[in-house]
């Protein structure tokens, strides 16, 4: 019975068992043709492109196992991340859509190790994608649309003429940026060590909130400059985790968790504002009408730079001469993934958070407890994390102590 029921429940999986949400099925996408012109018997995407995979007879199993995975990839995406039928896609959604072959989020929602396909927990992804698993997914995408043209189905942007993409961008039609896509460099773990040195240090309270906001949220800064103090939602019975409601710059939002000590962080920010956070996610209009997070955001971009530069100076000062040439040399795109990439790279840090936060009683919570702790593989990536954030966390707390109270508010001064 349950089985039978979630065949027939939208939700990200196969292409075997992929059901539209309501109004997403494509039936009346923007791109669709005129329906005399169909040479296909076919009213909605997915049966447009399983009719698609099944068109393909001239090509090497490998091929159509490729091109099947990367229309898994848009489908899923289109409708539970996008919110649009897949033959309703513009040019600006297709380039969000590469944006994130590099960087799926939340992982939780996308990434999983299981490639069973039968199984529940698949996802459409094993990892971030590399640039040239990313151009394979536009070749995929190229052939998809040319077919879907070609039958009548729908008219849809136009990729590329070509196979590859030269310089980061197409000829015509679609603009991709593909260097940008990709996984930036990161941080090295000594690197990062120090640059916590630094904010435990004594930075201002308002310089260590944008620092966790790029690495441990992996948001871009001029997301952090957009962000307005009613898009940190405090945890509740629901969600035992913070949450930061982001507005994208291809404008379609997204949910982050706030990991310790983030999380920490805007608790610590709520009480010396003296308000309370929200404990649910507010529709957009509700959400403009709020202060923003920072009232400038001026002064991001020359602070953070300061602060990789004390690192690297105390790196040196300590002999640790490698790990002060990578400072020196970082810019701000280091804070890209390497949260990510310390805690193993998989998507063990948000449901091994939840998993084991304190004083949850919730019935997901419990599920997740017993899914996460007795999974031996995701249990060890939390644990990963576990032992990376704690010491700095903990190291916090006793300098807040030692600060007192009264000290806070000064902290959080703006310039």
């Amino acid at each position: 019975m349950n089985a039978e029921r979630q065949l027939h429940t939208p939700s990200i999986t196969t292409l075997e068992r992929f059901v539209s949400p309501p109004g997403l099925d494509g039936s009346d996408g923007v791109n669709r043709l005129a329906p005399e012109r169909k040479s296909i018997d076919v009213d909605t995407d997915v049966e447009a492109v399983r009719a698609w995979i099944s068109s393909l007879n001239d090509v090497s199993d490998v091929t159509i196992s490729s091109y099947r995975t990367a229309a898994e990839k848009l489908l899923n995406w289109s409708c539970f991340a996008r919110g649009k039928p897949l033959s309703s896609l513009n040019v600006a959604d297709l380039e969000a859509f590469v944006e994130f072959l590099a960087a799926p989020y939340p992982p939780l929602d996308w990434i999983c190790r299981t490639r069973a396909r039968d199984s529940q927990d698949w996802r459409p992804f094993a990892s971030p994608l590399s640039q040239a698993s990313i151009r394979m997914v536009i070749s995929a995408m190229s052939s998809l649309f040319r077919w879907l043209s070609v039958v009548g189905y729908a008219s849809m942007p136009s990729i590329s003429g070509k196979r590859s993409v030269r310089d980061g961008s197409a000829d015509h039609g679609l603009t991709l940026n593909i260097s940008a896509a990709g996984i930036s460099r990161t941080f090295s773990r000594e690197a990062w060590a120090w640059i916590k040195e630094v904010l435990i240090g004594g930075v201002d309270f308002r310089t260590r909130l944008t620092i966790e906001l790029l690495y441990f949220a992996n948001l871009k800064l001029e997301e952090i400059r957009r962000l307005r103090l009613a898009d940190c939602v405090a945890p509740s019975c629901d969600c035992v985790a913070w949450r930061v409601q982001v507005d994208s710059m291809t404008n379609c939002l997204r949910c982050v968790y706030a990991l310790p000590p983030l999380g920490d962080s805007l608790s610590q920010l709520f009480e010396m504002q003296s308000m309370s956070a929200s404990t649910s996610l507010l529709a957009l209009e509700n959400r403009q009408k709020s202060e923003l997070l920072f009232d400038s955001g001026q002064w991001m971009r020359p602070t953070v730079t300061r602060v990789l530069r004390r690192s690297a100076d105390l790196a040196e000062a300590n002999g640790d001469n490698q790990s002060a040439k990578e400072l020196r040399d970082s810019t701000l795109m280091y804070f890209r993934g390497a949260l990510e990439s310390h805690s193993g790279g998989d998507s063990a840090f948000v449901l091994g958070f939840v998993a084991n936060a304190r004083g949850c009683r919730s019935i997901a919570a419990q599920y997740l407890r017993r899914t996460v702790l007795d999974n031996e593989a995701t249990n060890a990536g939390w644990m990963r994390l576990a032992e990376h954030w704690r010491p700095y966390s903990e190291r916090l707390s006793l300098e807040a102590a030692k600060a007192g109270p009264a000290t806070l508010p000064r902290t959080l001064k703006r310039e």
